[in-house]
C-alpha cells in the first residue's frame, strides 16, 4: 500500500539480514496521511527525509511526533527507540534528572512497519546544560552510585 520505491543506501546500519546497508523505501505519503486520518489523528505535516516518515499529527487538539519506519528491518531499530523513551519516562525516571525524552502516545504495525506517536518537543530543549559535569565519577557520587563507576586519576 505504502511503497513507492526502494533504494539501498550505504550509509551505515544494517538492515534485517544485517548486512553493511539499509534499504529504504520510498513511502507514498498520501496514503500514509489516510492510515492515519482513518485512526483518528489529523495530520498537519508529513515528510520522508530518508528511513522514516516524520511528521505533525493533531489529536484532541494536542500537536504530537509521528514516525513511521519505511521497512520492517528499520522498525525494529525504531522500536527500540519507542522503547527508551517508554523506559526514560517511566522505570528510569526518577534516575534521570538532566534530560527529557518525549512522552509515549501511541504505537502499532502498519503493513509490517513499526510506527509511533509520541510528545512534540521540536524547539524545546531536553537537556539542561547548567546541570552537566565534566567527569561521570561526580555524577555517580551525587546519585550514589559510585561501586558502578571509577575514577582513572583516584586509582578506585
Amino acid at each position: 500500500m505504502f511503497r513507492a520505491d526502494t533504494e539501498v543506501c550505504p550509509y551505515g546500519g544494517y538492515n534485517e539480514y544485517m548486512t553493511d546497508h539499509v534499504t529504504v523505501e520510498k513511502l507514498n505519503l498520501e496514503e500514509v496521511g489516510r492510515y492515519f486520518d482513518n485512526l483518528g489523528y489529523k495530520v498537519k505535516k508529513l515528510e520522508q527525509p530518508w528511513r522514516h516518515v516524520m511528521g505533525e499529527v493533531l489529536f484532541e487538539n494536542e500537536k504530537l511526533f509521528l514516525k513511521l519506519a519505511s521497512t520492517p528491518g528499520i522498525g525494529e531499530r525504531t522500536a527500540n527507540e519507542a522503547a527508551w523513551n517508554k523506559n526514560a519516562n517511566t522505570v528510569w525516571k526518577k534516575y534521570i534528572s538532566t534530560f527529557k525524552t518525549p512522552k509515549m502516545f501511541d504505537e502499532g504495525f502498519c503493513e509490517g512497519k513499526y510506527w509511533f506517536i509520541d510528545e512534540f518537543v521540536f524547539g524545546k530543549p531536553l537537556i539542561e546544560l547548567k546541570q552537566q559535569k565534566s567527569d561521570i565519577s561526580e555524577v555517580c557520587v551525587q546519585r550514589g552510585r559510585t561501586e558502578l563507576w571509577t575514577s582513572p586519576e583516584s586509582g578506585r
